[in-house]
């Protein structure tokens, strides 16, 4: 039975039979272990150096002939202890690469896009939450300053967050957008008065913008309140809002 047992341990036939063979005597010459295992001297010698590195049985080279040497058979944990020295390793290993891989400088060009929906309940919350968040990714990203096109229904429909934002607002984060000239848009502009809301009005009914789509930072903001349900999808994409805030640069250069 210790067979099977010594197999999954590691242990071949004859690796067994030599271990067996030293662990009866405790300490006796190769050429006995080669006598009662029937395996060749020279084999049996091989075998002995590959159990002792595995420290397994000794190798006692102080008189001639050597002899091996098992003293207990409590010497097989000596194979946990191995394993477990291997493991340690391999964790300071893991470790280190991880540390190392840290400074590896990640790729400008790509990102991998996170994207939450809110619906009416949740984003009118959500407006407020995550307000925060939205502004310290402007400063990280030194892009200070919302882009995009607004329609005029987000007033109508959440005055008192349009309103309110500039009192609660970083005085470093402006406002570059495109809306409709309506009488509840250029009210609230009257009403807000703060020299960070920069907006230009599309004069033609035919341009009237029917959603809001918002840039700051690295953030993607997709408001529909022109019609009910209302909701809000937020796409967190380092690149996508990189190429909507130049899009809407160039196009507030050229109005």
């Amino acid at each position: 039975m210790y067979q099977e047992a010594l197999k999954k341990l590691g242990f071949d036939e004859k690796e067994i039979a030599v271990f067996i063979a030293v662990l009866e005597r405790g300490r006796v010459a190769p050429a006995i272990v080669a006598k009662i295992t029937g395996i060749n001297r020279s084999t049996v010698y091989s075998i002995a150096k590959v159990l002792a590195e595995r420290g397994i049985l000794r190798i006692d080279t102080t008189n001639e002939p050597a002899f091996l040497v098992i003293e207990s058979s409590e010497i097989l944990n000596s194979l946990i202890l191995r394993e477990e020295r291997k493991l340690q390793e391999k964790k300071s290993l893991v470790k280190d690469v991880i540390k190392q891989l840290e400074n590896v400088p990640r790729s400008k060009h790509y990102s991998v896009p996170k994207v939450k929906f809110y619906d009416e309940k949740e984003m009118r919350d959500a407006l407020h939450t995550r307000l925060q968040v939205w502004v310290e990714s402007a400063i990280n990203t030194k892009e200070p300053s919302w882009w995009g096109f607004q329609d005029v229904s987000m007033i109508e429909n959440f005055p008192e967050w349009v309103i309110d934002y500039y009192q609660v607002a970083s005085k470093d984060i402006s406002t570059h957008l495109f809306t409709n000239s309506k009488k509840v848009e250029k009210d609230a502009d009257r009403k807000i008065s703060d020299e960070r809301r920069m907006m230009k009005y599309l004069e033609k009914e035919s341009h009237e913008f029917t959603a809001t789509q918002v840039v700051l930072g690295d953030y993607v903001m997709l408001v529909m309140t022109s019609e009910k349900p209302f909701y809000m999808i937020e796409i967190h994409d380092r690149v996508m809002a990189h190429n909507l805030r130049e899009v809407f640069k160039l196009m507030w250069g050229k109005f």
